[in-house]
């Protein structure tokens, strides 16, 4: 399930408007940061939160990657000594994901809570309306 929905995201990301790619949207904020009157403080989190997007797609990537490689190593006698290689980085991506997920749903918690971001989820769920 998890390889189905990474590759239906990769092929979206390959048909969405150039704007709304990870690397044009990392570069576009890199660009934004040697402006002279940027905010720099608003840029470096726009540009953290695009790079750590990238790392948590590249994480459930070698996710599902060992995840397939130990459901089909065992019809191939020579990819067999792999396999507990292939379970130590896949227990390992696995809590990396987890904290990920964590952090994020702390960080949406914490965002309602405040004063700035006040109704951050009910946007989420009604799209902004």
């Amino acid at each position: 399930m998890l390889a189905g929905f990474l590759g239906f995201r990769i092929l979206f990301e390959l048909f969405q408007p150039k704007n709304q790619k990870v690397i044009p949207a990392i570069k576009n904020s890199l660009a934004y940061l040697r402006q002279p009157n940027a905010n720099a403080k608003q840029g470096k989190h726009y540009l953290l939160v695009r790079i750590i997007y990238l790392f948590f797609y590249l994480a459930l990537l070698v996710q599902a990657i060992t995840g397939l490689f130990m459901a089909y190593s065992d019809d191939v006698p020579n990819l067999k000594n792999l396999r507990h290689t292939a379970s130590d980085i896949h227990s390992v991506f696995m809590w990396v994901i987890i904290t990920y997920i964590v952090i994020h749903l702390g960080g949406v918690l914490l965002a309602e809570l405040g004063k700035k971001y006040k109704g951050v989820i009910s946007d989420m769920i009604n799209g902004g309306e």
